[in-house]
Order: structure tokens, then sequence, then C-alpha cells
């Protein structure tokens, strides 16, 4: 039962992946609120670009390197550098999707995206808060902003995603916990001042 339960917790968490949400989410933002844009594939490859690509990269590159010793970086020590490049890396996305004219809420996203990952970056110094539970709860902020209540059923998995690292002892439940609080209510609230609401 051990072991299923580990393979369980182990396919919530790579399915609710921080490289993998994020995507999907905008993905869905990007063809229910901008059909009518030529351009939205564009933007859509820019957002894989930073939040998918560029992660695995960083990730792979510093396993290599023996900077971080699993691919989760588990060990909270090990986070700084990794949180630091994504942060750099937003900023470098936020301006490419600025000349690249796209809509407010999505250039938004990459910028504010660099500000939570540092804020991240320094609970981290003290505290091991989940990035895994922010990175999901974070979309689902953008995409209520813009489509209201009915994304909010969503929310639903976020138990279990808090059970699968929690069991996996990624985290503790307060940390998966103040993880999920902190990605919805931090996005939630920069993109409605962005965006003037």
């Amino acid at each position: 039962m051990s072991n299923k339960k580990k393979f369980i917790a182990e396919l919530i968490s790579s399915i609710l992946h921080p490289i993998v949400v994020p995507v999907v989410a905008y993905w869905i933002l990007l063809e229910q609120a901008f059909p009518e844009n030529s351009h939205r594939y564009y933007y859509l490859f820019t957002l894989f670009i930073f939040f998918t690509v560029i992660p695995s990269i960083m990730v792979i590159s510093l396993k290599k390197k023996g900077k971080i010793t699993d691919y989760d970086i588990s060990n909270r020590s090990q986070r700084a550098v990794p949180l630091a490049i994504a942060v750099v890396a937003y900023l470098i996305g936020y301006l490419i999707l600025e000349h690249l004219n796209a809509p407010r809420i999505i250039s938004g996203l990459l910028i504010f995206y660099a500000m939570n990952t540092l804020i991240l970056m320094l609970i981290t110094f003290r505290w091991k808060i989940s990035v895994h539970l922010s990175s999901f709860t974070a979309p689902l902020a953008v995409l209520f902003v813009q489509f209201g209540p009915v994304v909010l059923w969503a929310l639903l998995l976020t138990p279990f995603l808090i059970w699968s690292r929690v069991f996996l002892k990624a985290h503790t439940l307060m940390q998966a916990i103040a993880g999920s609080i902190m990605g919805f209510l931090l996005l939630f609230f920069e993109i409605s001042i962005w965006l003037n609401l």
C-alpha cells in the first residue's frame, strides 16, 4: 500500500508540476480570451520557453554540475541560485512579450512571476515554502480574474497536491498550505491592480 501511495503521490506531483500547470493554464487563457489574436501562439511559445524550457534546462544543468542533489531541489539551501536565475529569465520574458505587444494580462504574468519568485527566494533562505503549490494556484488566480468563479473548481485539486507533497516529505503541511495561499493571493492582487480592476 505504501508503494502504491508513493506512486500516486509522485504522479500527482508530476502532473501538477510547476513546469506544466502555468503553460496549460495560459494556453487556456489565450485560446478563450483572445481567440481573434493572430499572435497568440507567439505569446504562448514565449511563455512555454520561460515557464518550461528554461527551468528544465537550468535544473538539468545544475544537477549535472552537482549544484543540486535532485531535480526537485529538495535541499532548501540549494534553491537560491535556481530561483535567482528564474527571476532574471522572467524579466527577460516580460521584455520580449512587451516587444511583441502582448495583451496586458499576458505580459504582466512574467513580471509578476519575477517579483513573486524573488519573494519565494527570500522566504526560502529561512523556510522551505512550497514552489509546487505556489505554481499551481497562481495560474488559477489569473484565470479567476479573467473568467470569474467558474474556474475555482480547479482549486479542489489543491488538497491532493498538498497531500502528495507532504506524503513525499517534500514539505510540511504548513509549507504546502502557505505556498498555495501565497501563490493565489499575490497574483490575484497583482493582476487586478495591473489591469486596473
